[in-house]
């Protein structure tokens, strides 16, 4: 009913009953009164009871008329309390009836039933937001008041039901022009209104409703006093104890809330939420509106928070936020809002004051409510943006990478279920972005890393430049590039970062003030990474940017609460700002505020936080500096300290704990600490295993590995210094090498013995290794076609990672089956052992605390020193390239050879036929050593290595022991594919090159081989290479010096036409048991990047990892006259004894043998031809730039053409 501005009247049964004559009708409407009465025991009883009534009621009768009414309001309170939509509009419908059917004559009932028309329309319209519902509720309410007459009594409550139509309507379709003739109508009702009427203030609060609404949707422009004017009036005219003063104080509050929102003034949001707390304390309990006037309080207690800080208030709208969830129903269209605003307070409170838990509950929270989001609902939709944001921030605490995993798969999913190109979609490809870069930054993945790219330049693309997502789109951006020119080095990327943080700061102080100084932060970070990279192309962006930075990041410290989380990421940029600023002014006040500075973000986060090992980490090396200057016993114990204190941090990041860790090694093994010391590097191995992924791609393992090289031969070393077992100092050092092998060739393992115990779990498996190795191992293809699929489809590479994840699963499984507790586990003491059944292994491992040679025997694992042996000496020969000369390989006899040798009881030349055979396991810097060409040549004593034994190399023991679990299958129709190159574009002539592959193509037609020569392609070469027992490639190697993937056998003037590392590892020829890769070119196992000497990543081992059972390789460059010489020497044996296993070593070192001989009988200097012809042979003045013109190198070398045999060796078992 509309508010009652006449005195109280009877309702319409007692009207109708007054009026009544006792005639026959007064009788009929007796027992309809009766029937009536019997109907309200229940609703359902009463609207069929009303019908029955409806039915013998006389047509165009009064009492029909209310009949048909009270069985309209019937059906209507049915389909409110239970939600039949088909009862309201019948009850609408009966309405329509009743209006038509009601007395013309009596204008009060008339326009009673015409209210109750309207009325119902107006809820219908409400509820359905239907345009046509909306166009009828009006005309109705149009309609009531066009038949209400200027001086009724009711006028005043009917131009008010119109106003309350019209605002309704204007608020659904947000047509501002029907809420101004909404305060028209309420204005004419107030003014119409007796002064003293108890519904007066009741008016003036819907007018000042409609007046805030006219003043939101003009954005402030409107006049807000007379909002607040208007609002103050409703609440002066109530007494505080009337039921709707709460009401009215709330609608103060609102009011002045939206003024502070559209001024700014503080005054105005602290009054807001005294009215707001009023108004919610004077509320009953079980009030509906109590939940709304709760989430006010609490929405204005947040924003009091974000201008003052004030921790009570965060505290306070916490409190309001989690009773408004609690009395939400989560049906209703509001819970996805109220999760969402909760979800926001917890994750600041987390942020400023570093509460943990309260992303737990914002998370899990977040997981209970994403169960009943609908597909593309826009308030789920902000659920979800919050969780994946806690998820990170969570990451960015402790480090979970099921964090960064979860965020990017729900954002994943969200981006694929929007329509392309919508701007929802872009926000998600901002979310995925940063998910992927965390995890990159986790994991080195580069494939994380160049999708977060794609997809942050696909998030810029369709998102409003003024808006929040494009600002947090844009500098994200900006990271992701930073962070790959860390990575790869190009100068278009730090550009591109450099260009995208700037728009970032512009688009913050036009539109965002808010995120000004996250901007400024990131900006700062990229320009530290200028300064640390010296990159050039940058000097003149650092030059401008690095005092500017400095201040900057300085202010932003001061201008941060300490208790923010931001605080500490911003203390330590401030202290990597002061300490690149001492490395050019040398200055100590720098060096000291840096520690000072970074020691101070340290102890600001818990001990929990991730973040503190970083930050701790740069304190460390900042506090190196120091000690090595000031030599101080007080710098010496904080350093210490600061690097324990973080290597206790579990939840870091492995490569984190594992510098810190190198870090304390190197000041222990300077204070002579030795027990301490081990300790630390027994620590970091033990990280080792948990470093690298197997999803990841070899290049990313590579880029992790580069931290640990030398800590497993220093545990190595350590743990014999102090007097443990060989044994156990040969398990740390197994642990620390040839990762990158071991994890390739786990995809590769053999099920065999599983399938028969568990075929289930050997069918799991066998699935898996083929998805993590790609559909097809056998497929190789072209660069072209590669790139093209890697850019079609992200799918490849998230299968990969979430197999990965599922291979490392059921790895678990399988080793809790009886018998298998030890499968893909590395070789057992015995194991290794047993491994020497062939000969002796020889480990010889070289650190800072000591020498060594671990050797392994049938019967014993031991282990003697080499106290001769000096790691700067080594570091000398290596860096001035003087392992080939014959001081060289002499140093190497007295320090390495001759002791292991004596040990061994190889004392003398063999004095038959039948030579012993050893294998050499060279660590660190040692791989470059030639210790099969050790000795004392020129005295013809036998004081050498080959003339003792037969040496060959190998990556490692696990890698000797996995290579002879092959079987040596007879092949029916072996085939040797040959290379010839000796004309190569890009490259110098090979005039040898022919003649080597003429004398090995008719020696492998003599042993019955299928000779097959293909033209120089690489796709032909690699897939030749899947059925050849041996291949024979003469022409020019080269070895990469910063990323040996990238060494290849050149094939064309362009490397991607050639065969690299990174092709050889992608392909399985395990299948087809090739025999012999014989690679006549220079280099083919040099590695000239030393922190990754220990991966033996070369041509040598790529092709022994791919599957071929034998390699013949060079440690530097090769002369092409003597390639022809030991090729031809090396088949004649193997065509005399064979394709048997001992044939390829016997036959290079019987080779190697004879050109030493012809070497030291010609004064050490280059042999002459062996018969063979070259085109322009110069004649003997000529000779040494001849020899240099025909190295094979890919560019001439400048070195004297000495020990021309050394480079040859063995890698096989």
């Amino acid at each position: 009913m509309p508010p009652d501005c006449t005195s109280p009247e009877l309702d319409g049964h007692d009207k109708a009953m007054a009026h009544m004559e006792p005639t026959t009708e007064s009788l009929l409407y007796s027992q309809y009164n009766n029937l009536i009465k019997q109907a309200y025991y229940t609703l359902e009883e009463a609207i069929q009871k009303a019908r029955e009534a409806i039915e013998i009621a006389p047509l165009n009768s009064t009492i029909r008329a209310e009949l048909l009414r009270d069985l309209s309001n019937m059906l209507r309170d049915q389909a409110r309390h239970e939600g039949y939509q088909d009862s309201f509009d019948d009850a609408i419908a009966i309405m329509r009836q009743a209006v038509v059917e009601g007395p013309s004559d009596d204008l009060s009932q008339r326009l009673d039933y015409l209210y109750h028309l309207s009325d119902m329309l107006r809820t219908r319209h409400e509820k359905s937001e239907n345009t046509i519902h909306v166009i009828e509720s009006m005309a109705a309410a149009q309609d009531l008041l066009n038949n209400t007459p200027p001086d009724h009594p009711n006028r005043p409550g009917y131009l008010y039901h119109l106003s309350i139509v019209l605002a309704s309507a204007g608020e659904q379709t947000g047509d501002i022009h029907r809420i101004d003739q909404a305060i028209i109508s309420m204005r004419e009702a107030i003014q119409k209104l007796p002064e003293d009427h108890p519904q007066r203030p009741e008016f003036i609060y819907f007018l000042a409703k409609m007046l805030l609404q006219q003043y939101a949707y003009a954005d402030g422009a409107g006049d807000a006093n007379e909002v607040l004017f208007v609002a103050r009036q409703a609440v002066s005219l109530t007494p505080e104890d009337h039921v709707g003063f709460s009401k009215y104080l709330h609608q103060l509050g609102l009011a002045l809330s939206h003024k502070y929102r559209f001024e700014t003034k503080p005054e105005d949001l602290d009054e807001a939420i005294e009215m707001l707390d009023r108004a919610t304390l004077r509320c009953c309990p079980e009030d509906t509106n109590q939940i709304e006037r709760m989430s006010d309080l609490g929405l204005n207690l947040f924003d009091r928070y974000n201008l003052s800080g004030r921790s009570e208030d965060l505290i306070q709208s916490i409190t309001l936020a989690k009773k408004v969830v609690d009395g939400t129903a989560r049906a209703s269209d509001q819970y996805f809002d109220v999760v969402h605003n909760l979800m926001i307070r917890l994750s600041c409170r987390s942020e400023s004051l570093g509460c943990i838990a309260d992303l737990d509950e914002a998370i899990e929270l977040a997981n209970r409510t994403r169960k009943i989001i609908p597909k593309n609902d826009a308030s789920g939709r902000f659920v979800l943006h919050s969780l994946v944001d806690c998820l990170i921030d969570r990451w960015w605490r402790q480090g979970n990478k099921a964090d960064t995993d979860e965020t990017i798969r729900i954002a994943r999913r969200a981006a694929e279920e929007i329509p392309e190109n919508a701007i929802a979609q872009s926000e998600w490809f901002n979310k995925l972005g940063y998910g992927l870069y965390c995890r990159h930054l986790q994991t080195s993945n580069m494939d994380d890393l160049e999708e977060a790219i794609a997809k942050g330049e696909m998030a810029i693309q369709n998102l409003p430049e003024d808006s929040e997502h494009w600002l947090s789109s844009v500098s994200n951006l900006s990271k992701y590039f930073a962070k790959r020119y860390e990575r790869l080095g190009s100068a278009s990327d730090i550009r591109t970062s450099i260009e995208k943080a700037q728009e970032s700061v512009q688009c913050a102080f036009e539109h965002h003030p808010q995120h000004i100084s996250n901007c400024m932060d990131n900006i700062n970070q990229i320009m530290v990474l200028c300064i640390e990279s010296g990159s050039i192309v940058d000097q003149e962006f650092v030059d401008q940017s690095k005092d500017a930075g400095l201040v900057v990041q300085r202010k932003l410290k001061q201008d941060t609460p300490r208790e923010h989380a931001d605080w500490p990421q911003r203390a330590h940029q401030l202290a990597i700002h002061l300490g690149r600023r001492y490395k050019v002014s040398k200055d100590m006040k720098d060096l000291d505020e840096a520690i000072e500075t970074a020691m101070e973000a340290a102890d600001a986060v818990s001990e929990d936080d991730r973040q503190q090992s970083d930050y701790l980490l740069t304190a460390a090396r900042f506090l190196q500096e120091r000690l090595e200057l000031t030599k101080a016993a007080d710098d010496g114990d904080q350093f210490e300290s600061v690097c324990l204190r973080a290597l206790k941090q579990t939840q870091s990041f492995i490569p984190t704990r594992i510098e810190v860790a190198k870090g304390l090694i190197s000041y222990y093994l300077v204070k002579e600490d030795h027990v301490q010391a081990f300790q630390i590097t027994k620590l970091a191995v033990d990280l080792i295993p948990y470093l690298v992924m197997r999803s990841l791609e070899v290049s990313d393992m590579q880029e992790l590995l580069y931290s640990i090289g030398g800590i497993s031969s220093e545990a190595a070393a350590l743990a014999l210094r102090l007097g443990n077992d060989p044994a156990d100092a040969l398990d740390l050092l197994e642990k620390g090498r040839g990762i990158i092998a071991s994890s390739l060739s786990d995809l590769y393992a053999d099920t065999k013995s599983l399938g028969e115990a568990c075929p289930d779990l050997a069918e799991q498996l066998s699935r898996l290794m083929g998805q993590m190795r790609g559909a097809n191992p056998h497929i190789i293809e072209p660069e072209n076609e590669r790139a093209r699929r890697n850019l079609e489809s992200d799918s490849e590479a998230v299968g990969k990672y979430e197999t990965s994840i599922k291979f490392d699963e059921l790895l678990v499984n399988i080793r809790n089956q009886p018998g298998f507790d030890d499968f893909l586990f590395p070789a057992t003491t015995s194991e290794i052992m047993q491994s020497a059944s062939c000969g002796p292994i020889v480990v010889v491992n070289s650190g800072m605390s000591g020498n060594d040679a671990i050797i392994i025997e049938q019967d014993r694992i031991r282990s003697i020193p080499l106290p001769s042996l000096k790691r700067s000496t080594l570091i000398q020969h290596v860096q001035d390239g003087k392992l080939k000369s014959a001081g060289a390989l002499e140093y190497l006899w007295h320090c390495i050879a001759n002791p292991v040798l004596n040990a061994l009881g190889f004392t003398q030349p063999p004095s038959n036929s039948r030579w012993p055979h050893m294998w050499w396991i060279m660590t660190g810097l040692l791989t470059a050593v030639p210790i099969h060409a050790a000795g004392l040549h020129s005295k013809h004593s036998g004081e050498t290595v080959i003339d003792r034994v037969v040496s060959s190399y190998h990556t490692s023991v696990q890698s000797i022991i996995r290579t002879r679990k092959r079987p040596l299958a007879a092949v029916v129709k072996p085939e040797a594919l040959l290379m010839a190159m000796e004309n190569t574009p890009g490259g110098t002539r090979l005039p040898f090159a022919s003649n080597e592959v003429y004398a090995v193509r008719a020696l492998c037609r003599s042993m019955s081989l299928t000779v097959r020569e293909p033209k120089p392609n690489k796709k032909d070469i690699l897939e030749h290479l899947l059925n050849c027992q041996i291949f024979h490639f003469a022409g020019h190697g080269f070895a990469d010096p910063h990323d040996p993937t990238q060494s290849y056998l050149q094939l064309a003037e362009e490397k991607s036409q050639s065969v690299t590392v990174d092709d050889l590892l992608k392909i399985n020829l395990k299948e087809s048991f090739p025999f012999l890769a014989y690679l006549s070119a220079c280099s083919t196992s040099q590695i000239e990047t030393h922190n990754l000497a220990d991966e033996s990543i070369h041509l040598v081992s790529a092709f022994q990892s791919s599957g071929f059972r034998h390699v013949i390789g060079t440690l530097w460059e090769v002369q092409d006259q003597t390639c022809v010489d030991v090729a031809k020497l090396t088949y004649e044996y193997i065509k005399k004894e064979g394709l048997v296993d001992q044939a390829i070593a016997l036959g290079l070192h019987n080779a190697l043998r004879l050109l030493r001989d012809r070497w030291i009988d010609r004064g050490g200097r280059t042999a002459k031809s062996s018969g063979h012809t070259r085109e322009g042979e110069p004649n003997d003045q000529d000779s040494e730039l001849e020899c240099v013109e025909s190295w094979r190198k890919i560019r001439a070398s400048s070195d004297e053409a000495k020990g021309f045999w050394i480079p040859y060796i063995h890698y096989g078992i």
